[in-house]
C-alpha cells in the first residue's frame, strides 16, 4: 500500500497557489460596471485530491482523479455574489485495516451540492481575484465488491477557496480557482457494510481534507 502521506505536497500546492492570488498587484474595482446584478453560468474541469479517513478499525484512501462540475452565480451588489456549484469525481477508494488483512478497493463516486458567497476584491482591468465560501452536502457512493456493500454515505460539507476571473469581454470570462473540501462527520459509525465487514469505521467527529483545483468558461446573462 502507498504511504498515506503522498498527497500532502499536493494539498499544500494548493495552498500555494491560494497565497499566489492574495498577492495579485491590485488597481481601482472601477473596472467593471458598477451594480452589476447578472447571472453567470462556469462549466468547471480540473483535478481533485482525494484524500483520507483514518477510522477506528482502519484507513481509507480516495485516489486523486479528474473531476467536473458547474457553478452558477447570482450578484448581489458588486463585488458579492450568491453561488451554487456541484462538482463529482469517480475514484478509487482503498481501505487499510489496521489489523493486517489485505486492503479492499472499490470504486467510489464523490459528488459535492454546495451554496455560498464568493467577494471578489480589487484588481486590474482584466483579471480580478476572488474568495469562495460554502456550505452544503457531500455524498460519497461506494460500489461494493463482494465483501462490501453498495450504498450512499451523506455528509456536511464545506468549501473555501480562492481564485481569478480573466475578463475577455462583457459577455464571457474564464475562471480558475482553488478550494479546500471538508466533508465532517459527527456521532461515530460504520460505512458500507456488507456481509463481509464495513467499508470504514469513523469516530465521533472526523473529516476528509480534500481539494481541487479547476477552470472553466464562465457565461455571463
Amino acid at each position: 500500500m502507498k504511504p498515506t502521506n503522498y498527497r500532502r505536497p499536493r494539498l499544500f500546492a494548493v495552498a500555494g497557489i491560494m497565497i499566489a492570488l492574495l498577492c495579485l498587484p491590485t488597481t481601482s474595482l472601477d473596472a467593471q460596471p458598477q451594480g452589476y446584478t447578472g447571472f453567470e453560468i462556469a462549466p468547471m474541469v480540473g483535478y481533485m485530491f482525494g484524500g483520507r479517513l483514518r477510522g477506528y478499525n482502519g484507513e481509507l484512501n480516495l485516489s486523486d482523479e479528474f473531476t467536473y462540475g458547474v457553478r452558477l452565480s447570482k450578484a448581489l451588489n458588486y463585488g458579492t455574489a450568491i453561488e451554487f456549484s456541484w462538482s463529482s469525481m469517480q475514484s478509487e477508494a482503498t481501505l487499510q485495516s489496521f489489523y493486517g488483512s489485505q486492503a479492499e478497493r472499490f470504486d467510489m463516486a464523490v459528488n459535492y451540492f454546495l451554496i455560498g458567497v464568493s467577494q471578489a476584491w480589487e484588481g486590474s482591468d482584466e483579471v480580478q481575484p476572488f474568495g469562495i465560501m460554502g456550505i452544503g452536502t457531500s455524498i460519497f457512493s461506494a460500489k461494493g465488491n463482494e465483501t462490501l456493500a453498495s450504498g450512499d454515505e451523506w455528509f456536511l460539507a464545506a468549501e473555501f477557496g480562492l481564485g481569478v476571473k480573466v475578463h475577455v469581454n462583457d459577455l464571457i470570462s474564464f475562471r480558475f480557482q482553488g478550494r479546500f473540501l471538508l466533508p465532517m462527520m459527527w456521532g461515530g459509525g460504520s460505512l458500507w457494510c456488507g456481509t463481509g465487514g464495513c467499508g470504514g469505521g469513523y469516530y465521533a467527529t472526523s473529516a476528509i481534507l480534500q481539494g481541487d483545483l479547476t477552470g472553466g468558461l464562465v457565461l455571463k446573462f
